[in-house]
Formats: C-alpha cells, sequence, structure tokens
C-alpha cells in the first residue's frame, strides 16, 4: 500500500503524466494479466501505454530488446511526459533519461 500511495503523491505532483511501455510477448499470460491491470489502474490515473512485442521481428532494434528481456516479460518502463519515439527503443539512453525525469518529478 506504501508503494501506491507514493506513486499517487508522484503522479499528483509532476505536472506531466506518465508514458508507459510494456515489453511483452506472444503467448505471454503474464502479459496479459499486466494488461488487464495496467487498463483497472489507468481508470483512476492516467497514463499512456505503448506496447513493445519482443517476439516481432519488424519491431525498431528488437535484438536489443529480446536479448535483454527474453527472460523477463512482461516488463514496464515508466518515462514522464511525452512518449519516445520508437527510434529511441535502442539507444541506450532511454533508461537513463527516464530515471532522471523521474527524479525530477519527485523534488
Amino acid at each position: 500500500m506504501a508503494l501506491r500511495a507514493c506513486a499517487v503523491r508522484t503522479l499528483s505532483t509532476c505536472a506531466a503524466k506518465p508514458h508507459l511501455t510494456l515489453f511483452t510477448g506472444t503467448h505471454c499470460s503474464l502479459c496479459d494479466e499486466m494488461k488487464e491491470v495496467l487498463e483497472t489502474v489507468r481508470v483512476t490515473t492516467p497514463f499512456t501505454l505503448g506496447l513493445y512485442n519482443i517476439r516481432d521481428d519488424s519491431a525498431p532494434n528488437v535484438a536489443y530488446w529480446r536479448r535483454k528481456y527474453q527472460y523477463d516479460i512482461p516488463v514496464l518502463h515508466v518515462r514522464w511526459g511525452a512518449p519516445q519515439s520508437e527510434d529511441d527503443y535502442g539507444t541506450g539512453q532511454r533508461a537513463e533519461r527516464g530515471a532522471a525525469a523521474l527524479a525530477t518529478c519527485k523534488s
């Protein structure tokens, strides 16, 4: 419960709503459950959601993300402010920028 309270407090103090990217895969029951939970949360807490299928060979930089998360999906990235373009998925700086933005929103 403390985590939820912290998340709600952070959302209310940050000017922009968060953009969530859910890394998922085909035939992933945990991913399906995560999508359902996110849709339930979205009713009371506004955010944008992007889905990235690491099993889709046509996705941008799929080799990087598949290698990184193939045994971990579902994985959720949170970024405060506008969603990033798909071109940013493989830069390696995405997580660092997201963490910096989150730290800015918390202060």
